[in-house]
This record gives C-alpha cells, structure tokens and sequence, in this order.
C-alpha cells in the first residue's frame, strides 16, 4: 500500500470513528494522518488532516489545542482556496468561540462567514452545517422562533446533500427546541429519529444523550414507566463510555421518576407521597 492511499484510508477511517463518538482513537488516526501527509507534502491532505483533528479535540474538550489545528488549517485551506474546507473551519471556531467565551455575536459571525462562503461554494453540506450551529446559537439567545426555522432549513438541505451527521444533529436541536416550546409529542419524534441514527452508527455517547431526552419528554407526559425504560438504557450507555458523572446525574433523574408513581405490589394502589414507606390502604410495606 502506498504512503498516500495509507494516509487516506487513516482520515477516512479517522472521521468513521467521529461518528461513532469514539474521538480519542480518531485523535490517533488523523494524527497518523497528518504525519503521512506532511512527509509526502500533499497540502491538501495535511489541510484536511488538521481540521479534522481540530475537530477530534474538540469534542474531548482539549479547546485551545484544538483552535491551534484548526488555524492552521484554515491558513492552508485559504493557501489553496478550497473554499469547503473554510467553510468547514471557521463554523468550527465559532463553536469553540462559544464554549470558550460564551460571545454569542462573535460565534454568530463566524458562522455566517461559514454559511457564505459555502453558499458560494455551492457547498450544501457546508451551508446545512453553518445554518444547524446559527440555530443552536439563536437557541442559546432563547430566540427559540427563529432558531426553529434556521434547524428546520439546516435539516431540508442536509436531507437534500445526505448528509447523516449534520441531519442527526440539526433533529436533535430541533427537539430540545420543541421541547423548550412544550411541543412533546413532536420533540419525542425527533428524539426518536435521533436515536435510531446513532445506534445505526454505534455511538454510545451520543444515544445516552438522546435516550436521557426522550425519558424526559416521557416524564413530562406524565409516562412514567417509559420515562424509566429509558433513562435506565442511559444510565447504562453513560456506565459503558466511563461517563460517571453524567451517569450519577441519570441514575438521579431515574430515582426521581420511579417516586412520582408507585403501586402497591398487594393491593396496586397508587402512592403519590414519596416518603410513605407503607401502603395507607392495606398497610402493606413498600
């Protein structure tokens, strides 16, 4: 196999693993990646191999390691006007803008640089990731209107490129948004859309997430059995990614639900008072 084709399959491998959540082993490859390039003096690869590993640590949360990748990249891509892959970079900068700083304008901006240039591109996969992460910023401004309809075209355009990754999180914005409005029934679907997409993928990380969601959609409607099932598929997702805090903070949401309705096992009575620690009716112990 030849320098180039092993650097390849080590990014597209790379980026496999970033849709299956497991980002520390994807760090590797592109790391690998970007070596194979370098040495072989493919900008183009080394570009793309600099922004993916951006974005690699960027979701564990290594921020500042991750702008310098993704700065990098940026100057390359700029270097070679691939247009897509500035596009790429500084939607990226403006989520780590965001996580860093919380500056909602700034992250705006980069975004509609993003949104631009791959308009410009005719990049749909570009503009359908630039719309989904405006949406999220105009969610986190509660401005929840407008965000819906920005997720909602991010979604139409990312149907209309196939894109998976960037439908499954656009979905999964729009529920939390839905939800937000009180609008369950509809932030369950979506939820559930959500869920089965990851599954197909293997990504654990992401399926707690939506599983622990779509407990809570559960529990709002007051399906407290259902609610159950699925904060308990979490907990048990968050326990098999080594996730302790987010699966202490499930196990809570799970003893919280299990007390808003309980049975007697002797005489089925409904207890609606937690502390009760026997049936008022038969007496029985609970």
């Amino acid at each position: 196999m030849s320098g180039k084709t092993e650097a390849s399959r080590l990014l597209s491998e790379g980026k496999e693993l970033i849709k299956k959540g497991d980002y520390e082993k994807a760090e590797k490859m592109f790391s690998e990646a970007l070596k194979k390039f370098t040495k072989e003096d493919n900008n183009r690869g080394v570009a793309e191999s600099e922004t993916h590993l951006g974005i690699a640590l960027q979701y564990q949360g290594k921020l500042k390691q991750a702008k310098e990748h993704l700065e990098r990249a940026l100057k390359l891509h700029e270097d070679l006007d691939y247009k897509p892959g500035i596009s790429r970079v500084y939607t990226n900068l403006g989520n780590i803008n965001l996580l860093t700083s919380k500056d909602f304008e700034k992250s705006l901006e980069l975004h509609q640089k993003a949104l631009n240039i791959a308009r410009e591109a005719e990049d749909l996969e570009g503009e359908a990731r630039a719309l989904t992460n405006i949406g999220y910023v105009q969610f986190r401004q509660q401005k929840l209107d407008e965000a819906l309809d920005t997720l909602n075209e991010a979604l139409k355009i990312a149907n209309k490129a196939k894109d998976d990754y960037i439908r499954a999180v656009a979905l999964s914005n729009i529920g939390i948004i839905l939800f937000n409005m009180k609008r369950y029934d509809e932030a369950l679907e979506k939820h559930k859309e959500v869920a089965e997409i990851f599954e197909k993928w293997g990504n654990k990380k992401r399926l707690a997430i939506e599983h622990r969601q779509i407990g809570l959609i559960l529990e709002k409607q007051n399906r407290y059995d259902e609610a159950a099932e699925h904060y308990q598929i979490s907990q048990k997702l968050y326990d098999e990614t080594g996730q302790k805090s987010e699966k202490k903070m499930v196990k809570s949401m799970l003893d919280a639900v299990k007390t808003r309705k309980r049975e007697c096992p002797s005489c089925k009575t409904i207890i609606l008072v937690p502390e009760l620690k026997y049936c008022p009716i038969c007496n029985k112990d609970l």
